[in-house]
């Protein structure tokens, strides 16, 4: 199911400007853990509720949409399993062979990939380390993985087939997320990094500030 948002000058469907808090999302919930977990869950999901959820002619505020409660993705306990960000850069000419290497990724390592968001970026020449050297497309991959050590590994694969691919595409992956992979896929996607480390160098030259990425890759 793909959702797409345009601008407009119809009359609201929602006329409240935010969405309220404190709300209780126990529909949303049964769902997530219907599609992850139960026999052939993907299914029930796709041929049930997504007819049921779907919403066409919804007219409403942007910050509507964009004042979405985490708690509607949040899960009762993070104690066997949980859910996980990836984001990929990837230049406008990339975009549809990205998409295609991407979806066989997905499917040919079973992830568990519950929605991927695209959102279009302009470059950003500011950071030292930039994820966005030119105009890109932005995949944003939300996906659910155990938390065994087994499960961590397996996701490992995936995340770092899918560095791979990016950076076939010219694209580049968002550093923020769980430091699956490798140093030389950090420094390919990255080749401003011993700039950065100068920087580091210069202004904190005893070491005093450090993080796990540091720690791994620098």
């Amino acid at each position: 199911m793909a959702v797409s948002w345009r601008r407009t000058g119809k009359a609201l469907t929602e006329t409240a400007r935010l969405v309220p808090r404190g709300q209780h999302y126990r529909v949303s919930h049964a769902a997530l853990q219907v599609a992850t977990e139960a026999p052939f869950g993907d299914l029930l999901v796709m041929h049930v509720l997504h007819p049921l959820l779907r919403s066409a002619g919804v007219v409403k505020w942007r910050n509507h949409e964009a004042s979405l409660d985490v708690k509607e993705l949040e899960p009762a306990s993070r104690a066997v399993s949980t859910y996980a960000l990836q984001e990929y850069f990837i230049p406008v000419a990339g975009f549809e062979a990205f998409a295609r290497e991407m979806a066989a990724l997905i499917r040919g390592h079973g992830a568990q990939v519950l929605n991927v968001s695209v959102r279009h970026a302009q470059a950003d020449p500011v950071p030292l380390l930039p994820w966005a050297k030119e105009e890109v497309f932005s995949f944003v991959v939300y996906y659910k993985q155990q938390t065994s050590a087994a499960a961590c590994a397996a996701v490992g694969e995936w995340t770092r087939a899918m560095i791979d691919a990016a950076l076939r595409h010219g694209g580049r992956y968002y550093l923020p997320y769980q430091l699956h992979a490798t140093k030389a896929q950090f420094e390919r996607a990255y080749p401003e990094v011993e700039a950065f480390r100068r920087v580091k160098r210069a202004l904190d030259p005893a070491g005093k500030f450090s993080n796990t990425m540091w720690a791994r890759y620098l």
